[in-house]
């Protein structure tokens, strides 16, 4: 529904069983039924918006009460830290916003052909739902796998850095979720 059409008309398949899954959604691989690619389909998890505002509430009540037991106003905004992590947090459950940051993405990576970022499928993006390019790689934790292919940890870290400091300083934007299901190796 989030697509406006029914899901035949979009995936010829879609895999029932979620190949990875977060606190905010789930991932599926699906085949585009128009031109048979293979594609990483995100769903966010039915009543999210409910649960991220009930979250939300109980927090924001936490450092109320902590705020009147001490006074941690000498070192720290509780209250300002409480709206920048209500503002990125509703920034996260639009995939609107994750399309947006994408394309950045790809565009601040486009110099460098050691990076590459999936595409993003524009016409299947929604505010629930975002469809993109599926990459078979291998997680940059599964140690044994990229030791039994000769593959050059240190320089995997290497480059994971670089990319980060190009990120930070260059760039003045990052990733903010580098673990082993968001970064492969290939």
């Amino acid at each position: 529904s989030e697509l406006g059409r029914p899901i035949e008309q979009i995936f010829s398949v879609l895999e029932r069983k979620c190949v990875a899954a977060a606190s905010l959604g789930q991932v599926h691989k699906a085949v585009l039924a128009t031109t048979g690619e293979t594609v990483c389909v995100k769903i966010q998890r039915p009543n999210i918006d409910d649960l991220v505002h009930m979250d939300l509430s109980t927090l924001k009540f936490v450092l109320q009460i902590i705020n009147r037991l001490f006074d941690p106003s000498d070192f720290i905004d509780l209250m300002g830290l409480y709206r920048e992590f209500r503002r990125t947090t509703y920034e996260e459950i639009n995939y609107i916003t994750e399309l947006a940051n994408a394309k950045r993405f790809k565009a601040m990576f486009a110099h460098d052909p050691t990076i590459y970022i999936p595409r993003v499928y524009e016409e299947y993006a929604a505010r629930r739902v975002l469809v993109l390019e599926w990459i078979d790689g291998i997680k940059i934790n599964d140690y044994s796998t990229l030791d039994a292919l000769g593959i050059n940890r240190l320089e995997v870290a290497r480059r994971t850095v670089e990319a980060y400091f190009h990120q930070f300083f260059n760039e003045g934007f990052f990733h903010a979720a580098p673990h082993p299901g968001n970064i492969s190796v290939k």
